[in-house]
């Protein structure tokens, strides 16, 4: 089951992806109520638009972009969450023992060697 969201992941950032580099090759659907307004993709209106998509894989390609930059929010808070806990665990290994160990530990026994193989005390090698 972990494969099936490993591949709906990978297919979900790919055609994000993808719909960012097609954006400026197609016309969007409100391009002309975009053109009439100064808004930033202003510039899409200058473009020459190679190919039309249905609204439809537009609305894909929107939520798609969207989970790809969510994806890549969440991938670099999860770096530096981890990279903090080795940071922390890096200086808690540069401490002396006698402040990182519990005090009231019993001491520890040495283990005796096994004189066999298994769990029932068979012949000795």
């Amino acid at each position: 089951m972990n494969r099936v969201g490993d591949y709906c992941g990978f297919a979900m950032r790919f055609v994000g992806v993808g719909y960012i580099a097609l954006l400026p090759l197609a016309a969007p659907p409100a391009a002309d109520a975009a053109c009439q307004r100064t808004a930033p993709e202003h510039y899409l209106c200058y473009l020459p638009h190679v190919f039309s998509l249905p609204p439809g894989l537009h609305v894909l390609g929107i939520i798609c972009a969207g989970g790809l930059g969510i994806y890549l929010i969440v991938r670099r808070l999860s770096r530096w969450r981890r990279d903090r806990v080795q940071r922390a665990l890096t200086l808690m290994a540069r401490m002396p023992a006698s402040l990182t160990r519990p005090s009231r530990r019993p001491p520890v026994r040495p283990v005796k060697p096994r004189s066999h193989f298994g769990m029932r005390g068979g012949v000795p090698h």
